[in-house]
C-alpha cells in the first residue's frame, strides 16, 4: 500500500504524477485542486504533486435504528454522526446528506407524536463536578497525537503499534483531569479520549475490514 512504501523508503509522502494529462481538462474536472495547487506553487500539469494518506471521515457513528433512535433514551441521531445500517458503516459524504434529509424527517415526526401536547420544551439539567485545576496548553501533544495515530493507528495496523499508540494514550490520560480555558484545548482532551476508544476497538479486532487493515 501506499503508507507501506512511505514506511519502507522513510519518505513523508509519494508522488501523484498528472503531467500527462492535458492542462484545460485538470482545470476544468479538479478546479478546486487546480487553484489550490497552484496557490502553493504546485501547476498539475507541469509538477509532480506530493500526497499522504488523510483521515477523512469516521467510518462508523452512533447505532440507531429506521427512526434515529439510539440506545441511550431521548438521543436521537441523523447524518454523518450516525451509523443507520443502510449504508453499511460507509460516512461517505453523499450517503450521509441522503440520511440526513430521511431520518431527520422521521425523528422529527416521531419526537412529534410522543411529545404530549403543551409539555414543557425545557430540560432541566444538573451537572456537578469538583473544581479542577487549570490546565496547560495541549497545542504539542495534539500535534504529537495526529502523529501517533497517523502512524500506528493508521490504516496499516499491527499488535505491536497498536500497544505502543495505548501505552502513549496511557501517558497523556492525565491531562483529561483538568479543566481549559481554551476550547481548542478542550478539543485535543476530547481527541485523547476519542483516540483511546479506536485503539481499543481495533485491538479487538483481529481480521482486517474496510479500511482497517491487520498487517501481522
Amino acid at each position: 500500500s501506499l503508507l507501506q512504501v512511505m514506511h519502507r523508503d522513510s519518505c513523508e509522502y509519494v508522488y501523484l504524477d498528472a503531467r500527462h494529462i492535458p492542462a484545460e481538462r485538470l482545470e476544468s474536472r479538479f478546479p478546486a485542486i487546480w487553484s489550490h495547487c497552484l496557490e502553493q506553487g504546485i501547476n498539475l500539469s507541469k509538477h509532480r504533486v506530493p500526497v499522504t494518506p488523510a483521515a477523512h471521515y469516521l467510518i462508523g457513528g452512533i447505532k440507531t435504528d429506521l427512526y434515529g433512535r439510539s440506545s441511550l433514551p431521548g438521543l436521537y441521531a441523523s447524518g454523518e454522526v450516525a451509523s443507520t445500517g443502510v449504508h453499511g458503516a460507509n460516512r461517505l459524504a453523499s450517503n450521509s446528506l441522503l440520511e440526513g434529509v430521511v431520518f431527520s424527517r422521521r425523528i422529527g415526526e416521531l419526537l412529534e407524536s410522543e411529545i404530549e401536547p403543551g409539555a414543557s420544551q425545557n430540560a432541566a439539567v444538573s451537572l456537578s463536578s469538583p473544581v479542577r485545576e487549570l490546565g496547560p496548553s495541549l497545542d504539542s501533544v495534539r500535534a504529537l497525537l495526529r502523529e501517533l495515530m497517523s502512524d500506528k493507528v493508521g490504516v496499516v495496523r499491527t499488535v505491536e503499534g497498536l500497544q505502543e499508540a495505548q501505552r502513549q494514550l496511557g501517558d497523556w490520560s492525565e491531562l483529561l483531569e483538568y479543566e481549559y480555558a481554551r476550547v481548542r484545548d478542550w478539543e485535543t482532551a476530547n481527541m485523547i479520549t476519542v483516540a483511546g476508544l479506536i485503539v481499543e476497538a481495533a485491538l479487538a479486532r483481529r481480521e482486517s475490514l474496510g479500511v482497517h487493515m491487520v498487517a501481522d
